[in-house]
């Protein structure tokens, strides 16, 4: 199986992360992520998880399912995982094929 990586240009806010994890209710919140791939485009995700990828508070891995997109291949409902740096708002998404 293999992956594709798109550079994440922008991100949300660390708030903007906790609130889509955290309050879920009476639907789940979406996060936006911009991507450089090669033009343009975002890319908004359902979190269902995030991990601290190491003591810094700054750096996080996602688990998301794709909601919405302006990009045909990003099928809605399929899973992306998403290594985020919440102070600089970039990163890097992974689909797989």
């Amino acid at each position: 199986m293999a992956s594709i990586f798109h550079p994440i240009t922008y991100g949300p806010s660390k708030w903007d992360l906790s609130i889509a994890l955290f309050d879920r209710k009476p639907k789940n919140r979406i996060v936006t992520f911009n991507t450089n791939c090669p033009l343009t485009a975002h890319i908004e995700v359902s979190v269902l998880s995030v991990q601290a990828e190491d003591g810094s508070g700054e750096s996080w891995n996602i688990e998301g399912l794709v909601v919405d997109g302006n990009r045909a291949t990003w099928t809605k409902g399929k899973r992306v995982f998403i290594h985020f740096y919440t102070n600089t708002r970039s990163g890097q998404i992974r689909f797989f094929e």
